[in-house]
């Protein structure tokens, strides 16, 4: 169910990313919107790197609901700061728009299907193989009701022409294509890392939840440091491109540097293989939003860049759900050959740390790396993700925003 939320808060997250750069695109002109979204996205890595260290330090210190407390308060001066500070250009068109007509505009049928069967796929690859077989009719009733309520939305999407969430005339323009594959499998592979990599600091490497904040670090920086180095270098050479296929090199390189973390890989290694991750996912990551400003016209931007945040938030979601499913069947069959009694169903109770309960101490050695294998088997996934990124990279087209500019 945690899965279901990290869907949901996604969607959120999406919007507010949304809300971020319709802002930049409304300031600013195509040619300076690389550099500034660049350091925008810098401060949000930055916000990222503080937020295991101050999450792990609350948790330790108040407790682990002080972790979404936390956030009233700095999500109440975000909006202050935008109400107050930020004057959004309203058309004719919204402006003759009813309260109907605006509900209308909501599109709130796609959301009663869309969220819906996301939650039906997650609960479905939460319960395969570890509560319930995959051959379970509760199993494939959920896969069935994710199918029928998928097609519902994709139709009601077609119905609604220009005013759908996703419009199909612009999900047909390649750069967009491009955009939405090369951002839904970075996003998806950071995220598998970051998702997992706190597991093996916190229980391969016994280390206590600041310290495995601390450790997150590394990724975050290389990832701050690409998005920066790329936001310069499009605004000065003009071209995205390059970037994109720069971290499509680079990815699957670190991702399999990565899997081959055990018990005992050296601390410069964590910091240097991660450090290549973050920075592969970064180097490229903001280029499909500029690639989307440089091919469509000004009325689809928004459009456009909604497109490519959309899989920006749902392919993590959904990738680290099959991540999920494949640690938990890795795990499972790794540790119920070792202790028996030892089920998939007792882990998911109780978690990783609380296992040491039932087993023998002189087998905990042989159970680390059991968790370390299924950990490294996980980050497979995370592999495929950075390979199929070269797909977005070649298929975006060659465009210079200092051309449109001119």
């Amino acid at each position: 169910m945690f899965i279901v939320g990290r869907a949901v808060t996604g969607l959120g997250f999406s919007g507010g990313l949304s809300g971020c750069f319709a802002v930049v695109i409304n300031i600013l002109p195509l040619d300076k919107r690389p550099v500034y979204t660049g350091l925008l996205a810098c401060v949000e890595s930055l916000a990222i790197i503080s937020a295991p260290i101050v999450g792990g330090a609350l948790t330790q210190a108040l407790g682990w609901r002080w972790c979404f407390w936390i956030n009233l308060p700095i999500g109440a001066l975000a909006l202050a700061a935008i109400y107050f500070l930020f004057s959004d250009p309203r058309t004719r068109q919204e402006d003759d728009l009813t309260l109907k007509e605006k509900i209308r505009e909501l599109d709130l049928v796609s959301n009663c299907l869309f969220i819906p069967s996301l939650t039906c796929l997650f609960i479905a690859l939460s319960w395969a193989g570890t509560k319930y077989s995959w051959s379970d009719k509760k199993v494939i009733a959920l896969f069935v009701v994710f199918a029928v309520l998928l097609a519902a939305f994709i139709f009601n999407q077609y119905r609604r022409g220009d005013s759908a969430a996703l419009p199909f005339r612009i999900i047909k323009s390649r750069s967009v294509i491009a955009g939405f594959i090369f951002t839904t499998c970075t996003n998806s592979m950071t995220n598998v890392f970051e998702w997992y990599l706190p597991t093996y600091y916190q229980v391969v490497r016994s280390k206590s939840p600041s310290e495995s904040g601390y450790l997150m670090i590394p990724i975050l920086v290389g990832m701050m440091l690409g998005l920066f180095l790329q936001g310069i270098g499009t605004t000065t050479f003009g071209y995205y491109a390059p970037f994109m296929i720069l971290g499509s090199m680079i990815m699957p390189v670190a991702a399999g540097l990565m899997t081959t973390y055990d018990m005992h890989t050296s601390l410069a290694k964590i910091i240097l293989y991660s450090g290549l991750v973050g920075f592969g996912g970064g180097i490229g990551f903001q280029a499909p939003q500029v690639a989307v400003q440089s091919t469509l016209s000004t009325g689809d931007v928004n459009l456009g860049i909604g497109v490519i945040l959309f899989g920006q938030s749902m392919g993590p979601a959904v990738f680290i759900a099959i991540a999920q499913v494949i640690f938990s069947n890795q795990l499972s069959s790794g540790l119920g050959e070792i202790v028996p009694g030892l089920t998939s169903a007792y882990i998911e109770e109780h978690g990783l740390n609380d296992i040491k309960d039932i087993v023998p101490m002189e087998q905990w050695g042989e159970v680390l790396s059991v968790i370390d294998r299924s950990l490294t088997h996980t980050w497979y996934l995370a592999i495929a993700l950075a390979c199929m990124t070269i797909v977005g990279s070649l298929l975006v087209e060659w465009r210079s925003i200092k051309q449109k500019q001119s």
